[in-house]
């Protein structure tokens, strides 16, 4: 279980950059090529996507990046879990390439038995609320998963960095599929998860299509050092793909 919550937390890596102290505008950190959908049908498809690395030693956010450049080529799998005897196994799915730092997969639509049913699903998509209100799903019996993207060289995550004069977090893209429209009421609060203090405000529902579906974690400190967490739907486009080196996969 500690290497799933590993894995999982690449989508929040906020202690790689708390030390980007200077509240810039996102602006420089966008990579946008238009409206881009927040839902998809069929095949989720990336084709010829830059890849990033976060720049550790930046000190404002228009730095926090810098293009990834690996001349060779190199294989990305994507992969969902599985629940198994009370934990979640690995499952990969289909095989794309980095080529000259651009990223290229397709990942099809998913069906039975790669969808789980919302009770082992909410902890590994919304472990935070066990601590504050237990989300629920309209149908209940929706059945859906998430896909992760990685390679020998490391995790890949859709992401981008926010700030303000009070605050600084990560925004984080979930690519979650669902096999019918659906509603994800999560709660608002306070509570410690994993020995850390986080607050929810306002949170408002997840409306999903059926199919592929982009959901965006935001993750923010302030200064009292609290994590105050978001969930809402957002273009994938606006966010740029970022591998982190630490964390190879390969099946």
């Amino acid at each position: 279980m500690k290497n799933l919550t590993k894995l999982v937390n690449i989508f929040f890596p906020i202690a790689a950059i708390v030390i980007i102290v200077s509240a810039c505008s996102l602006e420089a950190n966008k990579e946008i090529r238009g409206d881009g959908p927040t839902h998809i049908s069929g095949t989720l498809t990336m084709s010829n996507l830059q890849v990033w690395e976060q720049n550790k030693t930046a000190v404002k956010l228009s730095d926090a990046y810098f293009p990834f450049t690996n001349g060779t080529e190199i294989q990305v799998y994507s992969l969902i879990f599985l629940p198994d005897s009370g934990n979640y196994v690995p499952q990969f799915l289909d095989e794309g390439k980095i080529r000259n730092g651009k990223l290229s997969i397709a990942v099809p639509e998913l069906e039975d038995p790669l969808l789980m049913d919302w009770d082992d699903l909410n902890p590994l998509c919304f472990p935070e609320w066990s601590v504050i209100d237990p989300p629920s799903i309209e149908p209940s019996n929706t059945k859906g998963n998430m896909v992760y993207f990685g390679s020998p060289e490391g995790m890949l995550n859709r992401e981008g960095l926010v700030g303000t004069p009070y605050s600084i977090g990560m925004e984080s893209i979930i690519f979650f599929y669902v096999n019918k429209d659906c509603k994800i009421t999560l709660g608002s609060g306070d509570g410690i998860y994993d020995g850390n203090q986080i607050s929810v405000y306002d949170q408002q529902p997840l409306y999903l299509k059926e199919g592929w579906n982009t959901i965006c974690k935001r993750e923010s400190f302030g200064k009292s050092g609290n994590s105050i967490i978001a969930m809402t739907i957002k273009n994938p486009n606006d966010f740029k793909w970022v591998i982190y080196k630490n964390m190879p996969l390969s099946p």
